[in-house]
This record gives C-alpha cells, sequence and structure tokens, in this order.
C-alpha cells in the first residue's frame, strides 16, 4: 500500500485507504453521513475522474454485485479502518 497520494484531492474529511491499481482510494465521512460515509476512488487529479459509493448503496446491492474492483478495495480497507478505530 502507498503512503501518499497519486493524484491531487482535496478534502479535508476523506482518509487516505492507499493506493490500488492506480487509483487513490479514501473514506468520506463528510458525504452522506447519515449512510455512514462513502468511500471514494480517484483515477486522477482531474475533479470528475473519480467514483463515490455511500456505504448504504454497497450494502444494499452488495460486493459480489459490484463490477469495480477500486470500490470494493475501498470499501474492505475503510471497513478495516473504521473496526481498529473503534477498537481504540
Amino acid at each position: 500500500m502507498t503512503t501518499q497520494p497519486l493524484h491531487n484531492h482535496d478534502c479535508d474529511a476523506c482518509a487516505f485507504l492507499g493506493s490500488f491499481n492506480g487509483a487513490d482510494l479514501y473514506l468520506c465521512k463528510a458525504y452522506h453521513q447519515r449512510s455512514g460515509g462513502c468511500v471514494v476512488v480517484r483515477y486522477s487529479s482531474d475533479c470528475s475522474d473519480n467514483i463515490c459509493w455511500n456505504f448504504a448503496n454497497i450494502e444494499r446491492i452488495g460486493l459480489m454485485n459490484i463490477a469495480n474492483s477500486e470500490i470494493s478495495e475501498a470499501y474492505y480497507r475503510a471497513v478495516k479502518l473504521q473496526k481498529e478505530g473503534s477498537a481504540n
């Protein structure tokens, strides 16, 4: 896992989860707060070149039904980060 993002991302509410397949993965708590946050996959520094899925939709659809491997990886890392945070 990389420790520095590959692409620019200016949201202070996001926690960097590392990079995967050339994309940067984030957990954003500010966006969709009512549904537990969301994961963001950034493919470049261009604002429009990212994907954002909220937790409620991921859990409703199911990870097995999401074809984007970066979203799945971001979700796994975000859940792990949240569990580690609640254990402290």
